[in-house]
C-alpha cells in the first residue's frame, strides 16, 4: 500500500508520528512541552507519572500553570506531599486556595486508598499523589479508577515517584522525568508517550518560587499570608472523608 493511501486513512497511526490523546487534555502552560505531549497537553482521565531524584519542588514548577487553571474548575487534591504546602507561594502561582485539599497519608497503602476514593468525586479537577517505587498493582488500580470516572470533565491525575522507579514497568500512558537544567531551567525527559521517541530533554524556563516550605521565598505584597494548613488524615472506614476538608 502506498504512503499516499496510508495517509488517507484517518484512523491509522504510525510510530514515527506523535500520538493523539483519546481523552481531553489540559494545557501544561509551556508551549515547548505541549508540542511534545500527545494531544497537546496533560491527559485527563489518565494516569501521568512524574519521576524525579528528589520530591518537593520540581513537580510544582512543572505543574503549577495547569493547577492554576484546574483549581478554577474544581478541587485539587494533594495526597501525601513530602513537605507542608506553602499557601502564599501556591497563591502566587495562581492557584485558588479554597480549591485545595491536603490529605496526610503516611503509608503507600493509605495514599493509594485516598487517591482511589478521590477519583470518585464529581468535583475533582486534579489529583497529585506522592508514591515510592514499586506498587505496580497500585498504579494499575489508579489508572483504572481514573478511566472509570463519571465526571463530565475527567480530572488530571499525576503520580509523583522517585527516579529509581524508571526501570520498573508502569501502566501510565505518559511518563516523564525531571532534573535540574542549566541555570534555573527545568529539564523534562519524555520517558514514555504514545508516538515517536524523543531523545533529548525539554528545557522549561525558570518559574516562580517553589510552592513548598523548602526555605524562604518572595511573596507579593498583595498575597495574604495564611497560617500553615492542618493536614487531614482520612478515616479508611468512611469513603468520602478524604474529600471533606479544604486546605487552609
Amino acid at each position: 500500500m502506498s504512503a499516499l493511501l496510508l495517509d488517507a486513512i484517518p484512523s491509522l497511526w504510525r510510530a514515527c508520528d506523535l500520538g493523539q490523546s483519546a481523552a481531553p487534555v489540559c494545557p501544561s502552560g509551556f508551549a515547548v512541552l505541549d508540542a511534545e505531549l500527545p494531544g497537546g497537553g496533560w491527559p485527563c482521565g489518565q494516569l501521568t507519572e512524574v519521576l524525579q531524584p528528589q520530591a518537593g519542588w520540581r513537580e510544582w514548577r512543572l505543574l503549577a500553570p495547569s493547577l492554576a487553571r484546574l483549581s478554577r474548575q474544581g478541587s485539587v487534591m494533594l495526597v501525601g506531599p513530602p513537605l507542608v504546602p506553602h499557601l502564599p507561594a501556591l497563591a502566587w502561582q495562581g492557584l485558588v486556595l479554597d480549591s485545595l485539599i491536603w490529605v496526610q497519608a503516611d503509608s503507600p497503602t493509605e495514599r493509594l486508598w485516598a487517591a482511589e476514593q478521590a477519583l470518585r468525586c464529581q468535583t475533582l479537577a486534579a489529583l497529585l499523589v506522592w508514591l515510592p517505587s514499586g506498587l505496580s498493582q497500585g498504579l494499575r488500580r489508579l489508572q483504572l479508577a481514573a478511566q472509570a470516572g463519571r465526571q463530565a470533565a475527567p480530572p488530571c491525575l499525576w503520580a509523583l515517584r522517585p527516579w529509581s522507579a524508571r526501570q520498573q514497568a508502569s501502566p501510565a500512558p505518559l511518563r516523564l522525568g525531571l532534573r535540574a537544567g542549566p541555570g534555573d531551567a527545568l529539564e523534562v525527559l519524555m520517558l514514555k508517550r504514545r508516538g515517536r521517541v524523543l531523545e533529548q530533554g525539554l528545557l522549561l524556563p525558570a518559574a516562580r518560587p517553589p510552592a513548598l516550605r523548602a526555605g524562604p521565598g518572595a511573596v507579593p505584597p498583595q498575597t495574604p499570608v495564611s497560617p500553615s494548613p492542618r493536614p487531614f488524615k482520612p478515616d479508611r472506614h468512611v469513603v468520602d472523608r478524604a474529600l471533606a476538608r479544604p486546605l487552609g
